[in-house]
């Protein structure tokens, strides 16, 4: 844990893909070794959103399962969350479905409660057996519009 009994969350990529450079983590492969160099550096969590091929982030269970599982086999040994946002999927039931279908699962996911349908999306999380991380924005509504 780092400072004030905090995790250190380390976020490999985030809404940048390749037009951002090379040095951001796009293939499964990539982010494992980021993963690994961040944990090594005292990293108590691995957030990262999976990407198809063409760099679109995906919530899809073909794109969030190898993943989950390349991170895994390379000794990844901490906590790995995944954003489950309108930014993998627009669709508020093709969100819900997609996760659903995940046959691999992150430890925890982050759902934003502004965004149509995240009640839903939390209750099917947790049912999973994954821990929901809720993002309400300082000041703004805490459920959608």
């Amino acid at each position: 844990m780092s400072g004030a009994g905090r995790p250190a969350v380390v976020s490999l990529n985030g809404s940048r893909g390749a037009a951002d450079g090379p040095a951001v983590p796009l293939s499964p492969e990539d982010l494992a070794e980021s993963a690994v160099r961040a944990v090594a550096a005292g990293a108590d969590e691995v957030l990262v959103h999976p990407r198809t091929p063409c760099g679109r982030e995906s919530l899809s269970p073909r794109v969030v399962g190898p993943v989950l599982e390349v991170l895994r086999g390379a000794g990844v040994g901490v906590p790995l969350a995944v954003p489950a946002s309108i930014g993998a999927e627009p669709d508020p039931a093709q969100r819900l479905a997609r996760v659903r279908a995940w046959t691999v699962l992150p430890d925890r996911a982050l759902v934003h409660f502004a965004e149509p349908g995240a009640a839903e999306l939390a209750r099917a999380l947790l049912e999973r057996g994954v821990a929901v991380d809720a993002v309400v924005a300082l000041g703004g509504p805490a459920g959608p519009k």
